[in-house]
């Protein structure tokens, strides 16, 4: 038995971030590289784990082939993908004079073999998540934390060379400024309703129920509206994207010109009943 109650791990997130095929092909060799070197400095074997699923496929298995072929599909994208690497180190060798003391466990085939005895002495995990923003981080953990601290330190290098992406769009501000200019955009247009439906101008103070009817109904409908933009924003430009090439901008621009043919309306009424009404 060993103790583990003194494990020291170390969890980092990772977010604004592009895995194309490439960056990922780059972060496993990077991965590899580090699971070669544990190998040969330690008497230590490795264990590895990918895993890879969206709605319609998934692999979970030790073989790197078979997750690659998942990238070589046009415009391919993952919700979600996991790498593990386990390191176990011997903690002891059983020899022939333990195997003396119990002949039912010894034959002539490994009479003269000592048996090695595993345990995990440290792993490393990538988990990445493109539908649950924030569940994106990598982990280091071990029974050393110079351990921990070195293998951190040199993933967060390694994180730092894959792509960075969406940054804008994930950020508070962008919800923000959405809300704010949706906000006014709304108050905006129930004025101009409010001063351009003639259905109830026989009706005293026709304009101030209209603009409060109308300032009500469409607040009550960009609730939902703004979580169907949320959602929209989350799945096109997700916090991590993990994806075999970086998505084509005509969405953003397509969006741009809406947005902005629409606050330009806004500011062209504004002005118009700021100044042309004046008499």
């Amino acid at each position: 038995m060993h103790d583990f109650q003194n494990i020291h791990s170390n969890k980092t997130p990772i977010k604004n971030k592009v895995f194309t095929k490439s960056a990922t092909e780059n972060l496993i060799e990077a991965l590899n590289s580090i699971q070669a070197e544990e190998i040969k400095v330690r008497n230590t074997v490795s264990k590895s784990l990918y895993e890879i699923s969206n709605d319609t496929s998934s692999y979970s298995g030790p073989s790197f082939n078979i997750f690659n072929q998942h990238y070589k599909f046009k415009n391919y994208r993952a919700d979600r993908m996991k790498i593990l690497l386990q390191f176990e180190t011997v903690v002891n060798q059983t020899n022939t004079d333990d195997q003396a003391n119990n002949p039912d466990d010894t034959n002539e085939g490994n009479a003269d073999q000592p048996k090695q005895e595993f345990f995990i002495f440290a792993n490393i995990t990538f988990e990445l998540n493109a539908k649950n923003k924030g569940e994106s981080h990598f982990s280091v953990a071990s029974l050393e934390s110079s351990w921990v601290d070195g293998k951190t330190k040199r993933l967060n290098d390694i994180v730092k060379e894959i792509p960075n992406g969406n940054k804008i769009e994930n950020s508070m501000h962008f919800e923000h400024a959405i809300q704010i200019l949706f906000a006014t955009s709304i108050t905006i247009f129930c004025v101009y309703l409010a001063n351009n439906l003639p259905i109830f101008k026989n009706i005293t103070f026709s304009e101030i129920y209209i603009f409060i009817i109308s300032f009500i109904l469409f607040s009550n409908l960009w609730t939902y509206a703004s979580k169907g933009i949320l959602a929209l924003r989350n799945f096109y430009f997700p916090s991590v994207d993990i994806i075999s090439s970086k998505r084509k901008s005509w969405l953003v621009i397509l969006t741009i010109m809406v947005t902005t043919s629409f606050f330009g309306w806004t500011l062209n009424y504004i002005w118009e009943l700021l100044f042309k009404s004046t008499p």
